[in-house]
């Protein structure tokens, strides 16, 4: 007796537009709204909560697509909390068994006392699936377990309360700090063009040795921490970036990141393939 196995894979006709809603394994839904150029914007509604009520709350993303020569590279970042806890997921689109998927890996850093910062950090994996348009954008299914969005929401509740009772967000105020170029010891370097509205920027990435590219990012924070995520593009890759910074409104600011980089693999058995994880310290400089 001979088994063959056949994954048809076809690209081109499906993964050509990625607005709408797409669900992963766990029930949550991740809808994209707006699109402009390679940017667009949207909503994270998650099913999955580690306190009573986490499930009830979206969150707005915002991220890039990236047009590869067999499909689509998608990268996007959500902050919990005010930033306490913020995620950035990084992937592909591709058809496999005539379904479009959403290959992801995504990194998640909370922003957590020096003394605990080896934690910070937790990596896994999402694959989501395009919801028909007929459906419900939102599940009403909780799943009461640890995932991206909500793994270290109790910790950073706390430690942000605890910190700073009458905290409030500061977006359009002393985050705006962020504005500038910063240099990181592995040479990389991010500058921050264009700060909107809604705690959205743009601005240009440069991998040591390769040419700047395109990125989009979020920033949110209060007076103890800035959050910062941001997606970074390069023609067959996208890398996406999740960090704090202590101190926001002082000088001699670090942004301590934690980033995924996932490129394109033409491949439905192993899409994950190609994906790298780091650690960087970026350091504010004047501009040049």
């Amino acid at each position: 007796v001979i088994l063959c196995w056949f994954v048809s894979v076809v690209y081109g006709s499906l993964c050509t537009d990625l607005t709408g809603t797409w669900r992963n394994q766990l029930n949550s839904n991740m809808t994209i709204r707006n699109v402009d150029g390679n940017s667009f914007t949207g909503v994270y509604h998650t099913a999955v909560e580690s306190n009573t009520g986490a499930a009830s709350i979206s969150s707005n993303i915002s991220g890039m697509i990236q047009d590869t020569e067999n499909g689509k590279l998608i990268g996007f970042n959500v902050l919990w909390n005010k930033g306490a806890s913020l995620t950035a997921w990084v992937g592909q689109c591709m058809v496999c068994n005539d379904q479009e998927k959403i290959y992801t890996t995504w990194v998640l850093r909370s922003y957590l006392p020096v003394k605990k910062r080896w934690m910070t950090t937790r990596i896994n994996q999402d694959t989501f699936f395009r919801v028909d348009s007929s459906a419900h954008e939102e599940s009403n299914d909780i799943v009461p377990i640890l995932s991206e969005d909500t793994i270290v929401q109790d910790a950073s509740d706390s430690l942000s309360n605890q910190a700073h009772p009458n905290s409030v967000s500061k977006t359009t105020e002393s985050i705006s700090g962020i504005h500038g170029r910063w240099v990181a010891s592995s040479r990389d370097s991010f500058e921050v063009k264009e700060i909107k509205d809604h705690g959205i920027f743009n601005g240009i990435h440069q991998s040591h040795g390769e040419n700047g590219g395109f990125s989009v990012g979020r920033f949110d924070g209060n007076q103890a921490y800035a959050a910062v995520g941001f997606i970074a593009a390069q023609p067959t890759k996208l890398r996406g970036y999740t960090g704090h910074i202590d101190d926001p409104e002082v000088t001699g600011q670090i942004l301590e990141t934690s980033w995924l980089e996932h490129t394109f693999h033409h491949d439905c058995l192993a899409p994950r393939k190609f994906v790298r994880f780091g650690i960087d310290n970026f350091s504010k400089v004047d501009h040049v």
